[in-house]
């Protein structure tokens, strides 16, 4: 794992062996954003799904934004409790830049929207295959 800059945590993914079809072949090259303020919450999911997909890991919204506005995101996985942005602001902003973006909700806050969330402690198993629904869905 490396380190692209300070703000931004880039982990590539693994090239598998073996046959693949189209649709797993087609979601390990998806790119998934996560965003959480803890940087152990980033590094457990850069070390669980860094095979599977694409990852990207930033602390913030606004580096999420950044990023976004840079990038090709497929899906976002985002805590909502930010300490410098409201999550409603960042889900807008986001949007913004890519309208139709996926987002996937990992807290242990709930938010009243109509978003998919999964609850903290996150079942891991749980979580890859709902970003596998998420995905395959696109």
């Amino acid at each position: 794992r490396r380190n692209n800059c300070l703000i931004v945590f880039s982990f590539g993914s693994c090239v598998c062996s073996g046959q693949m079809s189209q649709v797993e072949e087609g979601i390990m090259h998806k790119v998934v954003l996560f965003v959480d303020p803890s940087v152990s919450q980033l590094n457990e999911y850069a070390w669980r799904f860094e095979a599977d997909w694409r990852i990207e890991c930033v602390r913030s919204p606004w580096m999420a934004l950044y990023f976004i506005s840079k990038n090709q995101v497929d899906l976002v996985v985002t805590e909502v409790n930010f300490a410098d942005m409201n999550f409603d602001d960042f889900l807008r902003q986001a949007r913004d830049h890519r309208p139709g973006l996926s987002f996937l909700i990992v807290s242990n806050r709930h938010h009243p929207c109509s978003l998919l969330q999964l609850r903290k402690p996150v079942d891991y198993l749980e979580l890859k295959r709902t970003i596998e629904s998420v995905l395959a869905r696109m």
